[in-house]
């Protein structure tokens, strides 16, 4: 969608996601361009190919997985259902109730009520984007602060939605792609989840892919460098993540119940860090 300055697109699953991208010829922007999405630079994507990459994602990034599960601090959680057992009298159950009973009401016996208990639903925006010089290590290392902070909210009662996003920006024309890898009604899998978190090439390969055939871009300067982060455009000496925040808040793209975070937040700060950061209130423990 083009408004403005901005083209952004949204996708409600990495399968549409890859659909999409995959079908489109490039745009007016790259078309006739070497497309960076498909050299193969090892050394840049860490995958020799395009194809290399989709499979990853398909079969799930197992080195990934285990890079992740390396981090002690890491939680795990296996459901986000949060179930409330209330005692009830009926005519039906698993142990009588005496005294119905002696008085000869019907509601004698004893049964467990499953209440289902409605959970606070909140979206996680990362923004991946980071600079060419960013080695595969550091995205690891912030890949396992959003994990631990996705099963940190989930072990608090909330259900969680995590969108992965891609950013591109230049003077004159910002590109925003926004990619839900984790909706809220399933628990997160961290095989599943583990290339879009920490690969580079999801970024670089799927991420440029997606650049290069978005219809509506129009700026020409993308095609030399393909952009630079979000951080850059808020602030050409490297906006704080507080300052993004604001920024995509001032336009409409950071709505209510709706949390951001990007990859040089991520690195630095915990869990725990991150839900303060980010402005998710904790829930009490009753």
């Amino acid at each position: 969608m083009k408004n403005g300055e901005f083209v952004t697109e949204t996708f409600n699953g990495v399968n549409e996601f890859l659909s999409v991208i995959g079908k489109r010829s490039p745009n007016n922007v790259f078309k006739g361009n070497e497309l960076s999405s498909e050299k193969s630079d090892c050394d840049f994507t860490m995958t020799s190919s395009y194809a290399e990459s989709e499979e990853l994602m398909a079969k799930g990034y197992k080195d990934g997985l285990n890079d992740l599960q390396k981090c002690k601090s890491l939680k795990v959680n296996r459901t986000t259902n949060i179930r409330k057992n209330i005692p009830q009298t009926g005519i039906v159950g698993y142990a009588p109730h005496v005294p119905n009973a002696i008085a000869g009401v019907p509601q004698s016996m004893i049964a467990q009520q499953k209440i289902e208990q409605r959970a606070k639903v909140l979206t996680i925006v990362y923004d991946i984007g980071a600079s060419a010089n960013v080695d595969a290590e550091r995205f690891v290392s912030a890949g396992r602060h959003v994990l631990d902070l996705v099963q940190t909210l989930e072990l608090q009662g909330y259900r969680v939605r995590v969108d992965i996003q891609h950013a591109f920006c230049t003077h004159k024309e910002r590109a925003i792609c926004r990619i839900t890898v984790k909706n809220h009604r399933q628990p997160i899998n961290p095989l599943k989840i583990s290339y879009m978190l920490i690969h580079p090439s999801f970024c670089r390969r799927q991420g440029f892919r997606w650049l290069e055939t978005v219809t509506e871009l129009t700026n020409p300067d993308f095609a030399s460098g393909y952009g630079r982060p979000l951080y850059w455009q808020v602030d050409s000496d490297g906006a704080s993540t507080d300052q993004i925040r604001e920024y995509l808040r001032q336009h409409r793209l950071l709505e209510k119940g709706t949390f951001f975070t990007n990859f040089y937040e991520a690195e630095n700060h915990s869990a725990d860090e991150l839900v303060e950061l980010m402005g998710i209130k904790k829930k009490s423990s009753k």
